[in-house]
């Protein structure tokens, strides 16, 4: 009974805190997005709809770059400072 009770109560806090999730939602989507992107192989995310505005949110704060293709939207690694328009692997 013991564990139920904490386990009571540790929903009860997260419920009063629910309301400011959002923003933490974001970031630890931004970040998943960011590590996806760090694996090797020059790896891209698309993303669409919802996700958009997360993903600009992230671009903004340099977490990842967003360009487009005939339309549609990807994230991929942000060059590091002084490689501005530098491959970034896998197109060789």
């Amino acid at each position: 009974m013991l564990k139920r009770s904490w386990f009571d109560a540790v929903r009860e806090r997260l419920a009063l805190l629910a309301a400011g999730w959002s923003g933490w939602a974001r970031v630890a989507w931004c970040i998943r997005q960011q590590r996806a992107l760090a694996e090797p192989g020059g790896k891209v995310v698309w993303v669409r709809g919802a996700e958009l505005a997360w993903a600009t949110w992230g671009a903004r704060r340099g977490l990842f770059a967003i360009e487009q293709m005939h339309g549609l939207s990807y994230l991929h690694v942000t060059a590091p400072a002084g490689r501005a328009g530098a491959d970034r692997g896998g197109h060789r």
